[in-house]
């Protein structure tokens, strides 16, 4: 016997407001520190001084965190597809990125970061 889907509305009824701010409070504290992580390293660029610290590590540690923020509110407001709607929203971010540095001229070092990324990877 085949098995049926379950409905595109399955287990999607409102979530009472306890739950609701729960996820949005972790969300938003693990958001917090990749934030600053990040506004250091933009700042840490701009800096004319030499003991500004470096900013790679600080802003790939504020990128890195961007995906377990997604992982975090679609599991804790139970999202019905969860796993599904962390994807969308890494495809959404990354496509943001990507036309945030077209707009502002940079594109050719996102595709060279992401082409070193890949060989670094072989």
């Amino acid at each position: 016997m085949a098995r049926q889907r379950p409905s595109p509305q399955a287990g999607a009824e409102p979530l009472p407001p306890r739950k609701k701010w729960r996820a949005i409070l972790l969300a938003t504290l693990l958001l917090a520190p990749g934030y600053w992580s990040l506004v250091a390293g933009l700042v840490s660029i701009e800096s004319d001084r030499a003991s500004a610290p470096a900013a790679g590590p600080l802003i790939a540690f504020g990128l890195a965190l961007v995906p377990f923020v997604f992982v975090v509110l679609a599991f804790l407001s139970e999202h019905p597809r969860a796993p599904g709607a962390v994807i969308r929203a890494m495809g959404l971010a990354l496509a943001v990125g990507m036309v945030a540095s077209f707009l502002t001229g940079n594109l050719t070092v996102a595709y060279e970061d992401l082409y070193g990324m890949a060989q670094a990877g072989d």
